[in-house]
């Protein structure tokens, strides 16, 4: 390794030399002088006049050579520190003093390992800025981050989706919520100051909101009352839904189990009190109560089967006869079709075969004649139909049909808003097991109807799930 000699003792043994070297050649000289000169004293004081001057002369050019090596010196530090300076601005490139001293060599390994330690950390902390960033993007629920005076800090794409905004309010960053939200609830609860204010919100799917939707506010230091606080703002507009649907399902099946009982109830009480010697009479009110005890039963069947359909594991599928299944249904109802006038025609492959579970191939086919059936015309047709190239089974009756508003809500359990539909045994629930039951299975279950002609259901099957007899 070449030795250099530091830049300090460059400079101290330039001093040196310099002093040195004018002692050495005006020592002598100055004692030879003062020899030649000694019997004279006049000659010899102006020859002291003259030395001093020489000697402040020399002492200023000194300086003067000094002066010129220190800017020299400083001028050849400074133009590499200046270039290190600018380049310390992108410290993705490697920094180097390209300076011709030993301490350059030092320095030049320090800044190299701080250079490398800070790119270390800037990219772990972009790592992990962009993936913080990702998580927030990607999250459902909404997130907002709110300094002490309500400002929004920053915002994730789920929270402008779901906050009722106003509707300038492109951009949230840097803007009051007070002034970017519609919602006066969810407003004053947010700028509560109040340190008892309840931690969660709950705003209600309305004119203000188009979901229901659940906030949680919390102040990332609680002892601070002015510290930023985290808004998470939650869709739950789906299990508000499920609750009502309960609701309304509880409600219903009451209502369908309380109308059978009350008619057995009733029937009962009037053969006791006055059927009871009347035979004619009597037979009239025990086929009523059998009737609804059979409605009864249909329903509580009903329940049992969308219950099971609803709550039961993968299905154990097997090989199934689609054209036997769909004469067994209209076997069940061949009675009611009789007395009705009603023609069936069965067009499904004897060689069409579903792979499904029996019990569910029967609720699908079963219910779906049982409807065509049921609300049929007198001396109608219902038909059931495979079309080998879209995979689609349908069932067409001659009936009334389906008013065009009703269609979007056919598949809802109880549903039977037409009076036509209404009538008969029916239990509102046959078409909600048609759609759990093919849900199973991936079935795509819809239905088209024209007033006055009758209306179609079908079943379109995926591939995998279809197969022929050899």
């Amino acid at each position: 390794m070449r030795f250099r000699i530091p830049l300090s003792l460059r400079f101290l043994l330039l001093i040196l030399g310099l002093g040195a070297g004018f002692f050495v050649l005006v020592s002598p000289l100055y004692q030879l002088a003062e020899q030649a000169l000694g019997a004279d004293p006049a000659a010899l004081e102006n020859f002291h006049r003259t030395a001093f001057h020489v000697l402040w002369l020399t002492l200023i050019f000194s300086l003067g050579v000094i002066a010129i090596v220190s800017f020299w010196i400083s001028w050849r530090i400074g133009r590499p520190l200046r270039r290190l300076r600018k380049a310390s601005r992108d410290l993705s490139k490697p920094l180097r003093w390209d300076a011709p001293f030993h301490e350059a060599q030092s320095l030049n390994q320090t800044l190299a390992e701080y250079a490398e330690t800070v790119n270390k950390l800037t990219s772990g902390l972009e790592q992990e800025r962009d993936r913080l960033r990702a998580v927030l993007d990607r999250l459902e629920e909404g997130v907002l981050l709110l300094n002490g005076r309500g400002i929004i800090l920053a915002v994730n794409p789920s929270a402008q989706r779901l906050l009722p905004l106003r509707p300038d309010s492109a951009s949230l960053d840097g803007k009051p919520f007070v002034e970017v939200v519609i919602h006066a609830g969810l407003c004053q609860w947010v700028a509560d100051a109040n340190p008892k204010r309840l931690p969660v919100f709950q705003v209600d799917k309305g004119e203000e909101s188009p979901f229901d939707l659940l906030c949680h506010l919390r102040p990332l230091q609680p002892s601070d009352p002015n510290s930023e606080a985290l808004l998470t703002v939650m869709d739950v507009t789906r299990f508000r839904n499920l609750d009502r649907a309960k609701t309304d399902f509880v409600a219903n099946a009451s209502h369908e189990l309380k109308t059978p009982l009350s008619s057995i109830i009733g029937y009962t009480e009037a053969i006791f009190d006055s059927a009871m010697d009347n035979p004619k009479m009597m037979e009239h009110f025990l086929r009523k109560v059998h009737d609804n005890a059979l409605r009864l039963q249909n329903l509580v069947k009903d329940l049992l089967s969308l219950s099971q359909l609803e709550n039961q594991g993968p299905a154990r599928a097997e090989p199934l006869p689609v054209r036997g299944f769909t004469q067994a249904a209209w076997n069940q109802h061949r009675i009611e079709a009789e007395r009705m006038g009603v023609r069936f025609e069965n067009r499904v492959p004897e060689n069409l075969i579903w792979n499904m579970e029996p019990r569910d191939l029967d609720l699908l086919v079963g219910n779906l004649v049982g409807n065509a059936v049921r609300y049929n015309r007198a001396a109608g047709k219902v038909q059931v139909e495979w079309d080998e190239e879209t995979r689609i089974l349908c069932v067409r009756d001659t009936g009334q049909g389906i008013p065009p508003d009703m269609l979007p809500h056919i598949f809802e359990r109880f549903y039977r808003g037409d009076p036509a539909r209404a009538r008969g045994d029916g239990t509102g629930l046959g078409l909600a097991i048609v759609k759990h039951a093919a849900q199973r299975y991936g079935i795509q279950v819809s239905a088209e109807s024209t007033l006055g002609e009758g209306s179609r259901f079908c079943l379109e099957v995926p591939g995998d799930r279809i197969g022929l007899l050899v």
